[in-house]
């Protein structure tokens, strides 16, 4: 694949983030994991808990918290359009440090967890019933393992109203 531009946002204040490590997050999964994500520059955003919520009542009509939200791009529809966009992948640092207990995981963790499953969704994978579901999460066990595995997992600092850090 070429080179991907990956565009980053950060929405969601007192957040700290470290573009280069995600851009080599990006970069790991697009050119070591079995899956293809579309072509063209790649769009992360950080949002807040009342961003995602809105975004999640505008594009889906469910004005319920959600962790990540996935809009796919133009990267697949025209193989000739010289500045394709593979998509925007929308997370929540704020959900990410609620729902990290309950799996177990860091926020740190849970986080770039939102970060693979949006990619995966950008790969074609789907999560709206059993068995796709069942592929979804052992692509994101796959994809968190090789980023462990090459030191490559973010970190994050997390506003101190979250008690994350």
């Amino acid at each position: 694949m070429a080179r991907r531009r990956i565009r980053i946002s950060n929405l969601c204040k007192g957040l700290k983030i470290d573009r280069p490590a995600l851009r080599r997050v990006i970069a790991a999964l697009d050119a070591e994991m079995p899956w293809t994500c579309p072509p063209g520059d790649l769009s992360l955003v950080f949002v807040d808990t009342a961003e995602i919520i809105r975004l999640h009542d505008e594009f889906l009509e469910d004005p319920t918290v959600t962790d990540v939200i996935t809009f796919p791009g133009d990267g697949a529809e025209d193989p000739t359009d010289p500045e394709p966009f593979a998509g925007e992948i929308c997370v929540c640092a704020e959900q990410a440090v609620r729902e990290a207990p309950r799996h177990g995981f860091s926020p740190d963790d849970e986080l770039t967890l939102y970060i693979v499953h949006g990619w995966l969704h950008l790969a074609g994978h789907c999560d709206l019933s059993d068995a796709p579901r069942a592929a979804m999460r052992d692509a994101e066990k796959a994809c968190l393992a090789l980023l462990r595995d090459k030191g490559l997992m973010p970190a994050y600092t997390f506003p101190a109203v979250l008690g994350a850090n």
